[in-house]
């Protein structure tokens, strides 16, 4: 199942947004392996029938922009966090796969308010963001 993908400008990045489904909002965040993409999620694609599934590929990845160093997990998070500004999304749950998970543990910190629930496949994190969350 195939999401209907654009290219959303946030600051200087241009990121590439799946997304297909009405209903409450899932953001789905992959890993930092060199050919991530939002397609690694792919089985969760079916959540589409009754939610809304918003899947980026992170910046450095997929189709969204390439920099000689792919951001940290917080500038990640920022982005994360302005594009789903942008589309309207301010209330979603979210799935973070690997390093996407730890990208989800910042998005938690940052917007409490708007995160109903969150999954965390395999997370990366630090000691730091567990303290705070």
């Amino acid at each position: 199942m195939a999401l209907d993908e654009r290219i959303v400008k946030i600051g200087e990045y241009e990121v590439n947004l799946g997304s297909k489904g009405n209903g409450k909002t899932v953001l789905l965040l992959h890993d930092i392996s060199p050919n991530s993409s939002m397609k690694d999620l792919e089985p969760l694609f079916v959540l589409s029938s009754n939610h809304m599934i918003l899947a980026p590929d992170l910046v450095g990845f997929g189709k969204s922009s390439k920099k000689d160093e792919i951001p940290n997990y917080k500038v990640q998070a920022n982005v994360v966090s302005e594009l789903l500004d942008r589309v309207n999304v301010h209330e979603f749950s979210a799935v973070g796969l690997g390093w996407g998970g730890q990208i989800c543990i910042q998005l938690a910190l940052m917007l409490r308010k708007n995160m109903a629930s969150m999954v965390l496949i395999n997370p990366t994190y630090e000691k730091e963001q567990l303290r705070h969350l």
